[in-house]
């Protein structure tokens, strides 16, 4: 898996780096590093990004910046053909309802870019495609506040689980 933004890929436009939100980088992290998703490829390019990324509080994520819960309409650029998503965490995902996990393709690809930004993205069998990110649309603040608390509290859980499920007997 390999995704460009558009200065690495010779795309003339607007260029700014990857930016997250310090709300999820530790979840990201996380991801990145839990094999039970089974997609080491997308886990690898996650943390590179996550590693190179400009980390943002909450309340300073520019609003044109794909984040977790953000509405993104992006284009593939071969097809000409657009797409609304909203980017989401691995056990929230339904293609259905056009809730992305970012731990596919698409959603790897996309998370932390801006509006304008275009990406290379590989997909499974190594079919590139090229994605221009339209529009970002963020979820409302409280929706937003809401989705970090839960999924806070649902951190705290999984921890406290494991180093549970460790202890000696």
């Amino acid at each position: 898996m390999r995704a460009l933004d558009n200065f690495d890929s010779h795309i003339i436009g607007r260029h700014r780096p990857v930016v997250l939100d310090a709300a999820h980088v530790g979840r990201l992290n996380r991801l990145a590093s839990d094999a039970v998703h089974g997609a080491s490829r997308l886990a690898r390019l996650l943390r590179q990004e996550a590693a190179d990324a400009t980390i943002l509080p909450s309340d300073e994520m520019p609003a044109d910046v794909v984040n977790f819960g953000s509405d993104v309409t992006y284009r593939e650029e071969a097809t000409g053909r657009a797409y609304t998503i909203r980017l989401v965490m691995p056990h929230e995902a339904d293609i259905r309802v056009r809730r992305v996990s970012v731990l596919t393709p698409v959603g790897t690809a996309l998370i932390g870019r801006a509006e304008g930004a275009v990406i290379d993205c590989e997909f499974p069998v190594g079919q590139m495609r090229r994605l221009s990110v339209l529009r970002v649309v963020q979820a409302a603040p409280e929706q937003r506040g809401a989705a970090i608390l839960a999924h806070g509290l649902a951190d705290r859980a999984a921890e406290a689980t494991f180093v549970a499920g460790d202890a000696p007997a």
